[in-house]
């Protein structure tokens, strides 16, 4: 005969040790964790070498800065020249127009008949003029001749007197001439 036996049999211990599932479980912390603090080094270092490299443009644009500061400091200085040499040539310019007057003033001048006492040049570029002719007819040639030269534009005269000076009969003239 056969014997079955319908009763559960003894049942097997619950095993003490890790599951499995645990032990992945803690393996896949571990790579997560190692995983995360490379990629936090690989972040970090990479920030330091973006602010390595913020600080090296920072200080180029600082020396750059201070060159554009410099540049401008020297066009300013080349500006300041270019006007003083400018002045200078004016000034230059200006001081030989008097020569020019006064060569216009001693090509006009007949020899030996008019004498300047005094020539004096104003403010507003105009001559003023004394002296004493031989005559009024040497005085009205020196005018004459003065007016047909290119340094005058106009003769305003002023005075002219008879004057006796070693028993002659002289010319007392005073006049302004306008320059051009």
């Amino acid at each position: 005969m056969l014997n079955i036996n319908l009763l559960p049999g003894p049942r097997k211990a619950i095993s003490t040790g890790p599951p499995r599932f645990t032990f992945l479980l803690i393996v896949l912390l571990v790579l997560l964790a190692i995983g995360g603090l490379f990629l936090q080094n690989n972040l970090q270092s990479r920030i330091d070498r973006l602010e390595q490299t913020q600080n090296r443009k920072q200080e180029k644009r600082d020396n750059l800065k201070k060159k554009l500061s410099d540049i401008h400091s020297v066009k300013n200085k080349l500006k300041e020249i270019d006007n003083k040499l400018s002045a200078i040539e004016d000034i230059r310019k200006k001081q030989k127009r008097p020569l020019h007057y006064l060569n216009g003033l001693i090509v006009a001048l007949p020899p030996e008949k008019i004498w300047f006492n005094s020539i004096r040049m104003q403010q507003n570029k105009n001559m003023k003029l004394q002296g004493i002719a031989l005559d009024n007819q040497a005085f009205a040639q020196y005018v004459g001749s003065l007016r047909e030269t290119d340094f005058f534009k106009g003769i305003t005269l002023k005075q002219t007197n008879r004057k006796s000076v070693s028993n002659l009969e002289l010319v007392s003239f005073q006049f302004t001439l306008l320059t051009k």
